[in-house]
């Protein structure tokens, strides 16, 4: 990327025209102009621009604004879309811009996705406001200015000389204008004695404009150009359109005069060089308000007859007529909201708000979808009861479904169901009032299967509510398939966090949480999601923190919706991780003295859910019993899984200690079932840690050690890993293949091996803190004698120095210390993490974990070249549970069909360990799969072999397989 920034004049654009004519690339062009400052409009015009040159760009990005991608993001799949093809981008003028972040935001976009092969140009008079962090662009961004592009003296003088102006002396000329180009040029105009200020005019151009061009042509001509400058091209059909009715005879005219202007036959047209039109709207400006105004609303109603609303509306609203720039208005307001051009409409609305009708259904959708964006549902329930009380409402619901939809939406967060469902049954059947049915299944004790009731994916705006109720019934694999399509990734994503959640594929959830919440706001992201993600990393305070901050921000929406899911969380919060039970009943009985809530199935059940576990926690066995049947039953009935394995698991728990252990069985199974439904036993498990002895007795009953209920026990007898070593840190400490560390990204310059090793150290240890003398002998392996007392000094010292701003590292007499503790995270604690997070999926999803964990040990083994008790020790366990998971990621292919996966993961297990029987009976099983049976043979005497070399043999269960596999 080459930025070329300085002031008018300074032969900017000639600069890189003669430059990009000699590289031999495709040029894709775009000067902008003051109507491109909207974000979507500007990225519409620079896909237009690209697809001339690379044919894949055409319609990328229009497609993902219509199905409500942000604008940054639509930016970055249309740089994806020109792929390898070479193409010269130049976008000119951009000081025009600069008042618009939104219109910068796609061009930060388009670079951070930009491949290498697209080569960028930006040209400006101001510096453009771009902001791509600090290692993007590193070492690829050139950058010229006023003093590169100045006139030396040579060149200013063959440059009067061109313009006429030889007796201006140029190192004068240079010395005057620090050789700007225009200055150079004009400067002759300045210094002579009869036009000091160039017809009155302080810019020599527009002074050279006025005198040279303008004073030369007759009246009528002048008048002319100056009052049709509004249009871009100018015909005498366009003239017409604003007053001037003797236009073909002045164009005509004009033909016939040496202008900065470019001309089209048939008909006859012209356009203004952009320097003269920026000149000749000024002096426009300066006729008076009255004819300016006039002028703009004229042009306003030409592009109504042309269908340029968008364009209309602004100058409408430029020239006062309101009216007219209403009926534009519920022409374009649609398709800019639909391209996410929000304040542009919430602009335009507020502008037009002492004109527009009330009862408008395409305004009124607009306002309804400009709250709900902001998540304002308070004003915009106000919306819908004004509309009510005007007698108004279901005239609008009937004339547009997505307005019915999104009153029917605003009703369900105000508590106010009947509302939702009478404005929902006058709307017309769509995909967007089928969303909101489906979202009311969530309040419905009873409903129909809810996956055949469930509203498609169109990748329109309602997806998000789809998404929401989605969510809620436990359908979390339609959140994260959907979320493969690039033009629906920005849709919803707190719910996805949910998901993952809920899935417990933490890793992806903290990183799709940091990259949503610096993206955009989401009250359900703050207030709930983050509180649940908070808990799974073990951050308990935190997790509080979060909760306690998001009361202003729920407060704020007006909805009583949020307000109840964050107050079930709550009480999530004070009975399962704070064991609190009072602190528990009271926020419960809160939530439960709401009328409305009761009406709420998936609500009610949330609340019943955790009020039974804190009546088990009372021993209030009776009262639990009576709370926890009701739930599971209402839950059941709704097709509502996400609680379900928590509801019923509980009910296990209340059934066994009134006595009845078939019940106990038949609930314990439902959880199970709704768990795997789900595709995950994460919720199952978190359950099952609340009253681990409801596993213990049904794995008691199993016959079989292979059953499932044993290997939800071996994930519950799993010691827990620290979580937090999913969150992306600030100091990330490389262990495999080398000792390194990097901060924000970056490598830091710590020489001292020990240093690194502090880090090391304190990454693994709880809390980030030891005592010193265990620092000392893990560190050192010696005493605690001076001289290795002062090394640790040095160490933690050097470690300082590299440290981030907010990071501190602690060494009194008794501790080490580096807070904040979620700054400092290792590759093994990283590697610990992800294989704790896989115990709790299944299938697919386990494996993909179980690989991301093991890429890891790509870079080579746990600190190779350290030879320190502590770390020797760290490496055999790490080892150990490397080839665990080498193991079972090896199972999990060959039950996926993936065999050659299996054999591959089976072989590395054997490279590390040959005694390893269970990755002997994976390849095993792998070559009879394939009908490689005497490679199963081979394999078998390889194992014995080894086996014999270790003084062993194989076991019968690998014999039995031997002759199953054979046969």
């Amino acid at each position: 990327m080459v930025c070329v920034v300085a002031t008018a004049g300074a032969g900017k654009t000639t600069a890189v025209v003669r430059a990009t004519g000699s590289l031999g690339l495709p040029v894709a062009w775009l000067g902008v102009d003051a109507s491109e400052t909207s974000a979507g409009r500007l990225l519409t015009y620079l896909e237009a621009t690209l697809a001339l040159r690379v044919p894949a760009a055409d319609g990328v990005a229009t497609r993902a604004l219509r199905a409500g991608v942000q604008h940054q993001e639509a930016a970055g799949l249309l740089a994806e879309a020109l792929g390898e093809s070479p193409v010269l981008l130049v976008l000119d003028d951009l000081e025009r811009l600069v008042d618009s972040g939104d219109a910068f935001g796609v061009i930060e976009g388009f670079v951070r996705y930009a491949t290498p092969e697209t080569r960028i140009v930006l040209i400006s008079r101001e510096e453009p406001p771009l902001d791509f962090g600090p290692t993007l662009l590193m070492g690829r961004v050139g950058a010229l200015g006023e003093s590169e592009l100045a006139f030396t003296v040579d060149e200013a003088a063959k440059a009067l000389e061109l313009a006429g102006a030889s007796g201006v002396d140029p190192g004068v000329a240079v010395a005057a204008t620090g050789g700007w180009v225009a200055g150079v040029v004009f400067e002759a105009w300045r210094s002579a004695p009869d036009l000091p200020l160039i017809n009155g005019e302080a810019d020599p151009l527009h002074g050279y404009l006025s005198s040279g061009i303008l004073a030369r042509l007759d009246a009528a001509d002048r008048d002319f150009l100056v009052e049709t400058s509004v249009l871009d091209e100018v015909s005498a059909e366009r003239a017409s359109g604003l007053g001037h009715p003797d236009a073909a005879q002045r164009l005509a005219s004009l033909r016939g005069r040496h202008l900065p202007l470019t001309w089209r036959h048939y008909p006859l047209a012209m356009r203004v060089h952009p320097r003269f039109r920026e000149f000749l709207r000024e002096r426009l400006e300066r006729r008076g308000e009255d004819l300016v105004s006039a002028t703009r609303a004229a042009y306003g109603r030409l592009l109504v007859s042309e269908e340029r609303d968008e364009e209309a509306v602004e100058e409408l609203l430029a020239g006062g007529a309101d009216d007219a720039a209403v009926a534009a208005a519920e022409h374009a307001i649609i398709p800019v909201l639909d391209r996410l051009d929000l304040n542009v409409a919430r602009r335009w609305l507020a502008l037009l708000a002492h004109v527009r009708p009330l009862a408008s259904p395409r305004l009124t959708t607009a306002e309804l979808m400009l709250l709900i964006a902001s998540e304002e549902y308070a004003r915009a329930i106000e919306v819908s009861d004004r509309l009510h009380a005007l007698g108004r409402r279901d005239e609008v619901a009937r004339s547009s479904p997505r307005a019915a939809a999104l009153m029917a939406w605003c009703a369900f967060h105000a508590g106010r169901l009947d509302d939702a469902r009478g404005v929902l049954e006058r709307a017309e059947r769509t995909s967007e009032t089928a969303a909101m049915w489906y979202c009311l299944s969530l309040a419905d004790t009873e409903a129909e299967d809810a996956a055949a009731l469930a509203a498609p994916i169109t990748g329109g705006p309602l997806d998000a509510l789809v998404m929401r109720v989605d969510y809620y019934h436990g359908f979390l694999d339609r959140l994260l398939v959907d979320a493969q399509k690039p033009w629906t990734r920005d849709v919803a994503a707190a719910w996805r966090v949910g998901a993952l959640i809920a899935l417990g594929r933490t890793e992806e959830a903290v990183e799709l949480f940091e990259s949503t919440r610096r993206a955009r706001r989401s009250t359900w992201l703050s207030a709930v999601a983050a509180a649940d993600l908070l808990y799974e990393l073990g951050r308990k305070e935190e997790a509080r923190r979060a909760l306690d901050g998001a009361g202003d921000l729920v407060n704020a929406t007006g909805s009583r919706l949020l307000q109840a899911l964050s107050d079930a969380i709550e009480a999530k919060l004070q009975l399962r991780h704070r064991r609190d039970v009072p602190a528990g009943h009271a926020v419960l009985d809160r939530l439960d003295a709401q009328p409305w809530v009761a009406d709420y199935a998936f609500l009610r059940e949330q609340s019943a859910a955790w009020r039974g576990l804190a009546l088990l926690m009372e021993n209030r066995d009776d009262e639990a019993l009576g709370v926890l049947r009701a739930t599971v039953a209402s839950m059941q009935a709704g097709h509502r899984l996400l609680y379900l394995p928590t509801a019923a698991t509980y009910l296990a728990e209340a059934e066994w200690r009134a006595g009845d252990e078939e019940a106990s069985d038949e609930a314990v199974e439902v959880a199970l079932d709704a768990s795997e439904r789900m595709g995950s036993r994460h919720v199952l498990l978190q359950a099952l840690r609340d009253f681990p002895t409801v596993a213990a007795r049904r794995i008691d009953a199993e016959p079989s050690g292979a059953s499932r209920w044993h290997r939800l026990g071996r994930a519950l007898r799993a010691e827990r890993v620290e979580l937090s070593g999913v969150l992306p840190a600030r100091i990330l400490v490389r262990e495999f293949g080398q000792l390194s560390v990097e901060v924000d990204d970056r490598p830091a310059p710590l020489r001292l091996t020990k240093s690194c090793l502090l880090l090391a150290y304190l990454a693994t240890t709880a809390d980030r803190a030891d005592r010193r003398s265990r620092v000392l002998e893990a560190l050192f392996d010696a005493g605690r004698d001076g001289s290795v007392a002062a090394y640790l000094r040095q160490a933690a010292h050097r470690a300082r120095q590299v440290l981030p701003e907010g990071v501190l590292l602690e060494l009194t007499a008794d501790s080490v210390t580096l807070r904040p503790p979620l700054a400092v995270v290792s590759e093994s604690v990283r590697f610990e993490a992800l294989l704790e997070e896989s115990l709790a999926l299944q299938g697919r999803a386990r494996f993909d974990v179980l690989v991301r964990a093991l890429s890891a040990w790509d870079g080579g083994d746990y600190l190779p070249r350290v030879d320190l008790a502590w770390a020797n020790d760290r490496r055999l366990g790490l080892q150990a549970a490397r080839d665990d998971a080498l193991v079972e990621a090896g199972i999990l292919a060959f039950d996926a069909g993936m065999y050659s996966d299996a054999e591959e993961l089976a072989s590395r297990a054997i490279a590390h360990d040959p005694v390893r029987e269970d990755a002997w009976q994976v390849r095993m099983q792998t070559m009879s799969a394939l009908g490689d049976y005497p490679a199963v043979l081979r394999a078998y005497r390889e194992c014995e072999r080894e086996l014999a070399a270790a003084g062993a043999k194989p076991t019968e269960t690998t014999v039995v397989l031997l002759e199953r596999l054979r046969r």
